[in-house]
């Protein structure tokens, strides 16, 4: 079975239907965007990539969709909305578009996750076994690429 594509303009769109919690972080970030409610992502699935109205895929995805997620798993038991959460991101890694899966995937998510991991590892251990497939290639990829912590460096080798 083949896997639906999307397309990069339907990013921040799709994530704030499926991430509805961070729409006030989203909303916060946007000079000139209204609140998106249902009626306004409707409207940004159409919105060309450079309307000034759009935050960006990038922003949205380091600068709110993994500090998010890190809270989730920080403050949360809920493993339910974990894997949730992280199964959207195994979906994004399995596009053919590199904007998804290597940019906003492999930088914007798994580099701002070993960030924010870096002096707690075992943050980063208890998404471990969340993690689909291709996100975990894709963060190995990327964890070559900058500087960790030993402790975050060990959990990586055995989990790698």
């Amino acid at each position: 079975m083949q896997q639906q594509k999307i397309s990069y303009s339907e990013i921040e769109a799709l994530t704030l239907e499926r991430v509805p919690e961070i729409k006030d972080e989203y909303y916060s970030y946007g000079i000139n965007s209204p609140y998106p409610t249902d009626e306004w992502i409707q409207q940004l699935r159409r919105l060309p990539l450079d309307d000034e109205r759009r935050i960006g895929s990038t922003i949205l995805f380091e600068s709110i969709l993994t500090p998010y997620i890190v809270s989730v798993i920080e403050n949360s038991k809920n493993d339910i909305r974990v894997f949730d959460l992280l199964n959207w991101l195994e979906f994004l890694a399995n596009q053919e578009d590199p904007r998804i899966k290597d940019t906003l995937i492999g930088v914007c998510f798994c580099e701002k996750l070993f960030e924010m991991t870096n002096k707690k590892p075992e943050l980063f251990q208890r998404l471990i076994p969340h993690l689909g497939k291709k996100t975990k290639e894709l963060c190995f990829k990327h964890s070559k690429r900058i500087n960790v912590s030993k402790g975050l460096n060990d959990v990586l080798k055995a989990f790698y």
